[in-house]
């Protein structure tokens, strides 16, 4: 993928940029997320009765006051079950336009991987303002605190949740992020599982120093690459150096394992590599989203870089709730924005704030076959 290959900003989405956004967020929800597909209907839909979607650069928006970050909150099965209006995600913003007593000028991402790539563009579509090329993570997280908005906030953020049937929720904010976890959690589940969040984006400088650029225009591009190898029917040899990623392995899944408590999915997958290139095993361990991948006894790739898997005929995302033995997959990884690397962002997202007693190591995009 060149840089010639990447959509001109402003960007006016089509029907064909909404499928390749919707797989490349499935990729970069490394293994969680939801599926991105659900949303991506909704979205058709609100097209067809509003404006275009324009998606802008960053720094097109550094003077607009207020810039909304939107989300959808809750597991995925329940959005499955209860798809909603489309609605849900502008309303979310008009409670909070309505606490802070201010108007948005655009909308942003809060978390890019899977389905929460979607609802900022609903909210987009049905408020007819623009939305920036940006999120806050880069990927997906389990919680609502495992972003750049909590991690380089420099003071308490409200947020506005909002459910299906029109009532809303205002969190004035909390200097700590995870309370707003805690609490947020609790306004979900009061709400039937499933709520939809919106939050202002930091200001000025802060606001180019906490969140993420380009990361519409790469779900785009990952999108566009995954379609053309399976098209081709060459997945394993996709080169995705240009968007900060490689092919970590090809292989069948030959164990799963996973246990459900309260709180995330956690498991392992085990798959077996095929040919010459990818011999023996790559484990991945998940919590929600695949976090670690050890190639035999070797650390090749860890978070908050992300881990993906994806059918290696259809290129299809999947999940860690829907890995299965017997399924040939490829597996990819990508480097994570480096806001999302730093010491404080570590603490947050890094392994040991999963519980694995490992130290980051930055994903090397050179060749690692064996």
């Amino acid at each position: 993928m060149t840089t010639e290959e990447m959509p001109r900003q402003p960007w006016v989405l089509t029907v064909a940029d909404l499928d390749a956004i919707a797989l490349g967020a499935g990729v970069l929800g490394s293994g969680g997320g939801g599926p991105a597909e659900l949303g991506k209907l909704l979205v058709l839909e609100a097209l067809r009765h509003t404006d275009p979607i324009t998606i802008v650069p960053m720094e097109s928006q550094e003077d607009t006051p207020l810039v909304v970050a939107v989300a959808q909150v809750g597991t995925p099965m329940v959005f499955s079950e209860r798809l909603g209006r489309g609605t849900e995600p502008s309303r979310a913003v008009q409670a909070l336009e309505a606490h802070l007593g201010a108007r948005a000028g655009a909308i942003m991402c809060d978390e890019l991987g899977g389905m929460n790539s979607m609802m900022p563009l609903l909210a987009a579509a049905h408020l007819r303002l623009p939305i920036l090329d940006a999120d806050a993570m880069g990927r997906a997280f389990p919680d609502l605190y495992m972003d750049t908005l909590s991690m380089y906030a420099e003071g308490p953020v409200p947020c506005a949740f909002c459910d299906e049937e029109g009532n809303t929720a205002i969190l004035p904010g909390v200097r700590d992020p995870r309370p707003t976890e805690r609490l947020g959690r609790a306004i979900t589940i009061a709400m039937g599982g499933m709520s939809y969040l919106a939050r202002p984006a930091p200001f000025g400088q802060g606001r180019r120093q906490a969140i993420i650029p380009g990361s519409y225009s790469r779900a785009w591009a990952i999108g566009q690459a995954v379609r053309r190898g399976a098209d081709r029917q060459d997945l394993p040899a996709l080169d995705l150096r240009t968007l900060g990623g490689r092919v970590l392995f090809h292989g069948l899944v030959t164990v799963v394992n996973r246990r459900s408590a309260r709180g995330p999915l956690h498991g392992a997958v085990t798959i077996e590599g095929y040919g010459n290139h990818f011999t023996g095993a790559l484990r991945l361990e998940f919590q929600n989203e695949y976090l670690t991948a050890h190639w035999d006894s070797a650390l090749v790739a860890v978070t908050p870089d992300v881990i993906s898997l994806i059918d290696d005929e259809t290129g299809e995302p999947v999940g860690a709730d829907q890995a299965r033995m017997g399924h040939h997959v490829v597996v990819l990884g990508f480097q994570a924005d480096p806001r999302m690397t730093t010491p404080e962002a570590l603490q947050v997202v890094g392994p040991a704030a999963f519980g694995y007693p490992l130290a980051y190591r930055a994903l090397e995009l050179g060749e690692e076959r064996r």
